[in-house]
């Protein structure tokens, strides 16, 4: 899933500085395409890890970030190009997910203090449905606008995985991640 989406969005005529953040050793054997650095996302739960991406990215003079999780291989890139807008005119942007999380968040950083951004990661309750009713509530507390964009779908059950092969099913949809189409019907040809 990643391969796909990684490609799908190094591709295109945006000048976004794409960076992979992995754990471990995670990039063994993995494509990935030229336009991509790779980074260690060091240790930490998941909000240490935002946290410091984002001050990597301030670091580096990003003045606007948008990070995404792997597990959903069918987001569309013209998301990504809309969650940059609304960071031109909003601190922060969430693409809500189905499931109660987000599909991904971005960050105006130079529109708000440092440890206002780091309250959007603090006290989240990871991997469970109040993610994004807690990152709401964290960005009320902390006086930060919140953009949302369109609802998207991830992969983060058995029944998600279901739903993305009948989803790459069609022709047009395979396009958008092919090796994904292939592994998953590959998996359904040896039941």
């Amino acid at each position: 899933m990643i391969e796909d989406l990684l490609e799908r969005l190094a591709r295109g005529s945006e000048t976004w500085d794409l960076e992979l953040r992995l754990t471990g050793d995670c990039a063994a054997g993995l494509h990935i395409p030229d336009r991509w650095s790779v980074t260690r996302q060091g240790s930490g739960g998941l909000g240490d890890r935002l946290v410091r991406a984002m001050e990597a990215a301030r670091g580096a003079a990003v003045e606007r970030l948008v990070v995404l999780g792997a597990d959903a291989p069918l987001l569309p890139r013209a998301l990504v190009a809309g969650a940059f807008s609304a960071l031109e005119q909003r601190v922060a942007v969430v693409a809500p997910a189905e499931d109660g999380g987000y599909a991904l968040i971005g960050l105006a950083l130079g529109s708000a203090r440092p440890e206002q951004l780091a309250r959007l990661f603090q006290g989240i309750p990871w991997g469970a449905e109040g993610v994004l009713a807690a990152t709401r509530a964290a960005a009320s507390g902390a006086g930060l606008g919140l953009a949302e964009l369109p609802t998207q779908w991830d992969v983060d059950r058995p029944e998600d995985l279901c739903r993305l092969a009948r989803a790459l099913a069609a022709p047009d949809q395979a396009a958008r991640a092919p090796r994904t189409a292939r592994l998953l019907a590959g998996l359904q040809e040896n039941r």
